[in-house]
């Protein structure tokens, strides 16, 4: 890594969308715990192992950061590096998310926890993400450390070395949740590290990438279908949480993983939840279904009121007039689909 990102990679980096609720409270059941320090972690690592080509996961026209993040950290922790054309390698049996998976995935998650999902919907709280992820089974453990979880030392920062130990320990399997600053957009389209221009952090503006690689200077993760390096002053100020999730293709030894990290198994999330109820059937298109009767009427009249408060949001906030139309743009094309 350097701090000007290869130029190798695709010169057109599109924007995607925020969807991360912010300080969303914690839940036990999929809680993780600060491990130890790890004296023997490396200076550097990368768990790409030179691949640059990620999928935008429809995070172009969706809220599903969060999900478009699980969807890379599935594919990073199955990658075993390139073969001499400079393509992926894969563990034998690896599924990759196909470009649209995580969309599907997004739209579980919405209905099961009440949410209309249309491109404008709130987004995802991150524990309540971590459990769809285990109902879903994207994941063999998940676990959630939020902004209000300390370390040893009692310090609820999210310094270098934390940021560092997760990305080591899950292969590139820890979606991290933060505040994108106000010049995160013009950054990553000048090719250059967040935090490069500003660290201050949106106070509403949450997203979420895949954490997966660092070196003493900058970390990098992958968002919006493209690698992105991030400075350690933003991390410290603009993270506000981390989902370790390890899939049924990493490559290590799960279950200590696990263990360290106090990560949580489907199996364990059941056991404390016996009543929970079963994951909500995946959608299997982007068509909304014609409403059957008053309550699917005014679940969709709140779902265009939800979105409409969204763009009056974007409005307030000043977001660039190009970003705000592509929105409205987005949800007329949603809403115009209904039978």
């Amino acid at each position: 890594m350097t701090d000007q990102i290869d130029n190798l990679e695709p010169a057109d980096r599109t924007h995607g969308l925020r969807g991360v609720i912010r300080h969303a409270p914690k839940d036990e059941a999929v809680a993780a715990a600060y491990p130890p320090a790890d004296p023997d972690l490396p200076d550097t690592y990368d768990a790409t192992h030179g691949e640059k080509v990620y999928g935008m996961q429809g995070n172009d026209k969706w809220p599903n950061c969060f999900w478009a993040a699980v969807a890379h950290a599935t594919t990073v922790q199955a990658l075993t590096g390139l073969d001499d054309k400079g393509h992926p390698t894969f563990v034998e049996g690896a599924v990759i998310p196909h470009p649209d998976e995580a969309v599907e995935w997004y739209k579980v998650y919405c209905e099961a926890n009440g949410q209309p999902p249309t491109p404008l919907s709130d987004g995802t709280s991150p524990y309540a993400g971590a459990k769809s992820i285990l109902a879903q089974g994207l994941a063999e453990y998940v676990g959630v450390l939020g902004p209000e979880d300390r370390d040893a030392e009692g310090n609820s920062v999210f310094d270098a070395s934390i940021i560092e130990q997760a990305i080591y320990d899950t292969q590139g399997g820890v979606i991290i949740c933060l505040a994108l600053d106000p010049d995160a957009e013009k950054e990553f389209d000048d090719h250059v590290p967040w935090g490069t221009q500003s660290s201050s952090p949106d106070a509403e503006d949450g997203h979420a990438v895949t954490g997966v690689a660092y070196d003493p200077t900058n970390k990098e993760c992958i968002t919006w279908a493209q690698l992105q390096l991030m400075t350690n002053e933003f991390d410290i100020n603009c993270i506000d949480g981390l989902v370790l999730v390890l899939t049924k293709h990493f490559q290590g030894d799960d279950a200590a993983v696990a263990a360290k990290w106090g990560l949580t198994s489907a199996a364990t999330l059941a056991a404390s939840a016996p009543d929970q109820a079963p994951p909500v059937t995946t959608p299997t298109n982007d068509t909304p279904v014609a409403p059957k009767g008053p309550e699917d009427l005014l679940a969709r009249a709140r779902g265009i009121e939800a979105d409409l408060r969204h763009l009056v949001e974007m409005a307030v906030k000043r977001l660039p007039e190009e970003d705000i139309i592509k929105a409205m743009e987005q949800m007329i094309e949603f809403y115009v689909k209904i039978p």
